[in-house]
């Protein structure tokens, strides 16, 4: 039998590695500005965000890329709507926005002013808040409770959860988080297993997943953005297992990018307009814009030299003999008309 002593220091030491497990707010700041780099090249949140980005899901909006045929863009908006008299901006398009919701379609048909209505919803900060508010219930909290069953207690796996959920979702298809979970055969950390061992298998089946996507919809956007899976297990080889103040990663370039702490993050407003960061090329697309420049220009340049080249613009000229020039020119050219006289009745 159990003695009360025993089954208090149990239970405190169960409750003392939890609190440990958790994620400072600081460390909650890190890895949600490193999601904010995957999904907008940017560390704060981008608010108003939207476009369609043809990846079978509709509208992306938000910080965290809220989609209209993924049933939690219109949460946010419900959430909105409740939260003020005044959120009247998406009144007009509801219904369709309803209608797509309930069948789960990509289709953008009927929500014309859809962005618009989002990025003026942005600048009000009950909009932001509704944001917030779910982006923790939906993908935060849910990809954190899946930690604590894993046994989960460094930030950087932690964080990478947090990453899969938002890009995965938490329902039970395949491509989902808790699927790709499932799929992982390295023990968990829960069942006396490596966490480092467990977070590299858990990135290979990302990874696989991201190249492999069984919605045909999202097959050719998830297999560009295996940067995502690539940028953590960058950190993992520069051991970043306990990062607090700080983040080595990489960015969409594939290049070394410091994740600053920032306690601010939820409250700042930077809006997408003023920032340039997804207007800006990467020097991949900089180099073969630079080869495709290159070779426009010689093909242009081969067809001119061959066109001059048929009319004669590049015959050879008779010698030049030194002397009076214009004597000398005259006396060429009675030579060079002979010539060709010569060979005409030859």
């Amino acid at each position: 039998m159990i003695s009360k002593r025993l089954l208090f220091t149990l239970t405190l030491a169960l409750l003392l590695n939890s609190a440990a497990s958790q994620l400072t707010t600081c460390q909650k700041s890190i890895v949600q500005q490193l999601t904010n780099v995957y999904e907008n090249s940017r560390f704060p949140f981008a608010f108003d965000y939207c476009s369609n980005i043809k990846d079978g899901r509709g509208y992306t909006s938000g910080m965290v890329g809220f989609t209209t045929a993924t049933h939690d863009a219109i949460q946010v908006i419900d959430i909105y709507r409740a939260s003020s008299s005044n959120a009247t901006e998406f009144d007009a398009l509801y219904p369709t926005i309803q209608r797509i919701n309930a069948t789960g379609s990509s289709s953008v048909s009927g929500l014309d002013g859809y962005c618009d209505a989002w990025k003026s919803a942005s600048t009000k900060l009950e909009f932001r808040t509704a944001q917030i508010q779910l982006t923790d219930k939906l993908y935060f909290n849910p990809s954190q409770a899946l930690a604590d069953a894993l046994g989960l207690r460094t930030p950087l796996a932690r964080g990478q959860l947090y990453d899969a959920f938002i890009q995965h979702g938490g329902e039970s298809d395949y491509d989902s988080a808790p699927s790709m979970v499932k799929r992982t055969t390295a023990t968990t950390p829960k069942q006396g297993g490596s966490e480092q061992t467990w977070l590299t298998s858990f990135l290979s089946v990302r990874k696989y997943t991201l190249q492999h996507a069984s919605t045909p919809e999202t097959r050719t956007a998830w297999a560009q953005s295996v940067t995502r899976v690539n940028s953590y297990s960058y950190a993992v080889t520069k051991s970043e297992f306990d990062f607090e103040s700080e983040l080595r990663a990489l960015d969409n370039d594939g290049k070394e990018t410091v994740v600053p702490c920032n306690l601010n993050l939820w409250t700042e407003f930077v809006p997408v307009e003023v920032d340039d960061a997804k207007k800006r090329l990467s020097s991949g697309a900089i180099a073969g814009i630079v080869i495709a420049i290159s070779v426009v220009l010689g093909v242009a340049g081969y067809v001119a030299w061959m066109y001059f080249r048929k009319r004669g613009f590049f015959a050879p000229k008779p010698p030049f003999y030194g002397g009076n020039q214009s004597g000398d020119l005259e006396f060429e050219r009675i030579v060079y008309t002979s010539s060709e006289q010569y060979r005409s009745s030859a």
